[in-house]
């Protein structure tokens, strides 16, 4: 996933992924300390990654896409980004997207169906989010275990070229343990 920063998606996943569910993800690591809105929206992909570790309890797997720019890998594949913009679940359905999981992507809301929040404004949500097409289907055949064979050969590959985690200071281990106990 090149963007993952919605945390209405980050805690659909943690609410859906019960076991004996997995995720297995592959991101582009950009900047991945950023958090590009409001922390009640958007959420890092490292504080994503962290969530879904703990929530997962080792049914979770994630690796940063060896991106030259990026510095998260031993080396490189891709010169400037991981655009790859889709996910397949349980071998049977996949999601393709122009757009990422990010909050102006993925919309909370849906303009169309509603519920509509109290003083909605067309014009104001317009020029908030963006206008991606997202396709999905729920059919098993070649298309899917295609899609999710190059999840897959992606994360193979990236995951030998991971940097280590750096060292966390004492103030951050003590604000994680608290967090998560």
């Amino acid at each position: 996933m090149y963007e993952f920063n919605a945390r209405h998606i980050l805690d659909a996943l943690t609410t859906t992924l019960k076991e004996p569910r997995e995720l297995q993800l592959i991101l582009d690591g950009g900047s991945p300390n950023d958090v590009p809105g409001p922390p009640q929206t958007t959420v890092s992909k490292l504080a994503a990654r962290e969530t879904l570790a703990n929530s997962l309890q080792g049914r979770f797997q994630c690796v940063w896409a060896p991106v030259r720019d990026d510095h998260m890998t031993t080396n490189s594949f891709f010169p400037s980004a991981y655009h790859t913009k889709v996910s397949v679940r349980d071998g049977n359905s996949f999601w393709l997207s122009s757009g990422n999981w990010k909050d102006s992507g993925q919309p909370s809301i849906d303009p169309i169906k509603g519920p509509l929040p109290a003083g909605f404004s067309k014009s104001a949500f317009e020029s908030k989010y963006n206008r991606e097409w997202h396709v999905m289907s729920a059919q098993s055949g070649t298309r899917v275990k295609r899609l999710r064979r190059f999840i897959i050969h992606d994360i193979t590959q990236a995951k030998p070229l991971q940097l280590p985690a750096p060292p966390l200071s004492p103030t951050e281990t003590m604000r994680r343990t608290c967090l998560f106990q």
